[in-house]
């Protein structure tokens, strides 16, 4: 199941149309202990070494590393 995950987040993070919901994953050293996603966020530590934010909570856009609230105008 892992794989089949890991899979989507890449093949999101390659469609600009879902930019703003998906995360690529952090390579720099970081870990889910050091808290690097956004609050809300969920964060997970990979076999491969690198650390993935999740989506944004409801109401907030950005890349589960960096989310801002929803403005109310579209």
């Amino acid at each position: 199941m892992e794989k089949e995950i890991q899979y989507l987040r890449n093949l999101m993070d390659k469609c600009d149309r879902c930019e703003s919901g998906t995360s690529s994953p952090i390579t720099d050293g970081r870990k889910c202990a050091d808290s690097p996603c956004a609050s809300g966020a969920s964060c997970t530590d990979t076999p491969t070494g690198a650390t993935v934010c999740g989506p944004c909570p409801v109401g907030y856009d950005g890349n589960g590393l960096s989310c801002t609230p929803r403005s109310g105008c579209f």
